[in-house]
């Protein structure tokens, strides 16, 4: 269904509007004069009524059927009396009725078409008789029909001169304008900025064209506005796409450049680690060979895993004919610079072992080694620039008296007399060859009866200082004694996987801190 255009909304409202104030008019004038006949029948009956009760009581009681005639013709003579009759003690004295008139009257019909009236007549104040009249509403009717037909025909003819007036001057001074403002709405947005809108009024309509004026200037001020800024960024774009050239061009030499540089990164990048790795072989050459130690100790395991391709930590092994001797150090630092360190602590230390024979006396060979790294790096005078040293634990098995010997600078030794049971002895608190080391101080050998079911474990300070777990803490000593209990029923290369695993499982997703070297073994030796 197409919707209504406004003026025909506006029209049907006024057409409704104005109908619905006829129909209310209409209905109040048909009650008005509803009122005024019955007002009018009152009046009649009244009138009936009085000239009975004056007239008729002298001749009735007289008996004077001459004189009750001549009243009774009197009466009568009102068109609105349809019958009349006269009765006393139920006996009808005179009686007259128009001709056609229905003598029984009854029904909810009778009662609009007929009113009766009993009139008693007194003499002396006494009933002596009855006047019965029927009175006729026909005439009011027809009235009452006719003034409604005039009614409604002067209310239509009112109505529709209302509703002509009505939408003429809704047409001049609203439906105008607004076709007028569509109209120019409709040119605005076809792009022509220069119609301007006539304005008329001064009302709300007026207000309205000149708000449309005001807009049609903004919107071609807006568009010059786009229009500049359209020129401007124009030319910015040009200006950008000259410097963008600049640049790209400057940008390519610099590539250039950078690329020759990355390659000359990349040479000296492959020889520095051609030079590490080779540093690493020389590092390794100087370590024990695992199958030499797996001769000597047949239960043990060697777990060395340096942080990067060389590190500080290092390990010596070495069979002696009264025994065998077994030590871990941790030089400062890791890398290159571990390296180094262990590279002048292994030549120390090799001197001390095979020239001064101090294989057996683990505190004397700390005191010595100390007192050389100091003297070798000039740490022992206060005008050398470096601080290095080295912290490690010294093990001797002598297989003829069943002791182990230790000594440890700031190194422990952990070791499992039965199953489950795992004991840590405590080196001494003081490092190897720092300028604070002091060269006199002497270390502290324990000695340990072992049994051919002893486990004796070295360590350097990475797996105990490795962070993880959920708050990221070191492992600690207490948790690295509690997983020596459970794995030291283990053969050993299995205790050196299950290392590793743990390691591993709690590192996560942090960084190695530190290189890690862990060495467990037996007395047993077949």
């Amino acid at each position: 269904m197409a919707s209504l255009t406004i003026a025909q909304r506006f029209r049907d409202s006024i057409t409704s509007t104005v109908g619905l104030f006829l129909l209310i008019f209409c209905l109040i004038a048909i009650i008005y004069d509803v009122i005024s006949l019955e007002k009018e029948l009152d009046e009649v009956v009244y009138n009936a009524t009085a000239l009975a009760r004056v007239t008729l009581p002298t001749p009735i009681w007289n008996m004077d059927d001459k004189v009750l005639e001549d009243i009774t013709e009197v009466i009568f003579l009102d068109q609105h009396i349809l019958s009349l009759t006269v009765t006393a003690d139920d006996e009808t004295l005179t009686s007259r009725s128009r001709k056609g008139v229905i003598e029984e009257v009854e029904g909810a019909l009778a009662s609009i078409l007929y009113l009766k009236k009993a009139i008693p007549i007194l003499y002396n104040e006494r009933e002596i008789a009855s006047l019965n009249l029927l009175f006729s509403r026909y005439r009011l009717l027809e009235q009452l029909m006719i003034d409604c037909l005039t009614i409604l025909l002067s209310g239509l003819a009112l109505g529709f001169a209302i509703s002509r007036r009505s939408l003429s001057l809704t047409r001049r001074f609203i439906f105008q304008p607004i076709s007028e403002l569509e109209q120019s709405a409709t040119v605005l947005a076809s792009g022509d900025l220069k119609h301007e809108i006539p304005i008329h009024s001064e009302d709300e309509i007026g207000s309205l064209a000149k708000s449309f004026n005001q807009m049609r200037e903004a919107i071609g001020s807006l568009i010059d506005q786009l229009k500049q800024a359209n020129r401007e960024l124009e030319i910015y774009n040009t200006q950008l796409e000259l410097k963008v050239a600049e640049r790209t061009e400057a940008l390519n030499e610099k590539n250039e450049q950078l690329n020759l540089t990355l390659d000359q990164v990349k040479e000296a990048n492959e020889e520095i680690l051609e030079s590490i790795q080779y540093a690493q072989r020389i590092q390794q050459s100087l370590l024990p060979h695992l199958e030499s130690v797996r001769h000597y100790l047949p239960h043990s395991f060697i777990l060395f895993k340096p942080r990067d391709i060389v590190g500080g930590d290092f390990f010596i092994t070495h069979h002696f004919p009264h025994g065998y001797f077994i030590a871990v150090f941790d030089c400062t630092g890791h890398g290159v610079p571990g390296a180094l360190m262990t590279m002048i602590a292994i030549t120390t230390l090799r001197n001390l072992l095979f020239e001064e024979k101090l294989y057996h006396d683990p505190a004397e060979l700390l005191k010595q080694l100390n007192g050389a790294i100091k003297t070798t790096l000039r740490q022992d005078s206060d005008h050398s620039s470096s601080d290095d040293g080295l912290d490690g634990g010294v093990c001797f098995l002598d297989h003829d008296k069943g002791i182990l010997t230790f000594a440890g600078a700031k190194t422990p030794l952990f070791y499992c007399p039965s199953r489950g049971a795992i004991k840590m002895v405590k080196g001494d608190r003081h490092s190897l060859g720092y300028r604070r080391s002091d060269s006199s101080y002497h270390f502290t050998n324990h000695t340990i009866p072992v049994e051919d079911d002893y486990s004796f474990y070295l360590t350097s300070d990475g797996y105990i200082d490795q962070l993880g777990g959920g708050k990221r803490f070191s492992f600690g000593t207490s948790r690295f004694k509690k997983l020596l209990a459970e794995i030291s029923d283990l053969s050993y290369p299995l205790q050196q996987e299950a290392l590793e695993a743990a390691f591993s499982d709690y590192r996560g997703d942090c960084e190695v801190q530190d290189d890690v070297t862990v060495i467990g073994f037996n007395a047993k030796q077949g």
